[in-house]
């Protein structure tokens, strides 16, 4: 397989065959099927009302020289509402992050940074008080997540030749090895028993 990076896609159009894609410098793309795995983005294609669209904030501490009193260093991540997520890096940081809110223009998350940064650093210090954390980086951004908990993965009307994998809710990496499983399926006519329990359509 051959990948391109930083390819835009300007059009696409369904046929008999599949579909045809044109990118911004009028090259085309034939496939039989297109497979959209764009987060969050993919709203912009088509909006589904089991998607909700948030603003998230986090930050990384510096590095520290070393991290005790955290079991095997451990994935933290809150069931509480707003939640707490934090996990350590290969260079002796810990990234903290959550707060979710309403989704926001890029002024307002900008405005909003500081005292974000400021609530989440007050909650690491609360599980781990004796680590000196120090901020060094702080971003805010836009989070897909859905009413369920649960990712959309595959078809949905309008999109004939197009496959999706929409991982929202925080567990990406979990879901896009099961998306590609069910995408594979979906593609060579093959059920997958989980099909139902991430459809486009399901209920709210």
């Amino acid at each position: 397989m051959k990948v391109y990076t930083g390819t835009e896609i300007v059009s696409r159009v369904d046929t008999k065959e599949g579909i045809v894609f044109t990118t911004r410098d009028r090259r085309r793309i034939r496939a039989r099927y297109a497979v959209y795995s764009t987060g969050h983005e993919a709203q912009e294609i088509s909006r589904n009302p089991n998607a909700k669209l948030l603003t998230t904030y986090a930050l990384a501490t510096k590095p520290l020289q070393e991290i005790t009193g955290w079991h095997k260093e451990c994935m933290i991540w809150e069931t509480a509402r707003p939640y707490l997520y934090m996990r350590t890096t290969g260079d002796g940081r810990i990234i903290i992050g959550g707060e979710d809110e309403r989704i926001m223009t890029d002024e307002e998350r900008a405005s909003r940074l500081a005292v974000k940064k400021d609530i989440l650093l007050q909650k690491a210090k609360e599980l781990f008080p004796h680590l000196n954390l120090q901020p060094e980086y702080v971003w805010a951004g836009v989070f897909g997540a859905t009413h369920d908990g649960y990712p959309m993965i595959g078809t949905q009307p309008g999109f004939p030749n197009s496959l999706f994998s929409l991982g929202y809710g925080g567990n990406g990496i979990v879901y896009s090895v099961l998306g590609a499983e069910i995408i594979a399926g979906l593609a060579k006519g093959r059920p997958h028993p989980g099909e139902s329990l991430f459809r486009f359509d399901r209920k709210r």
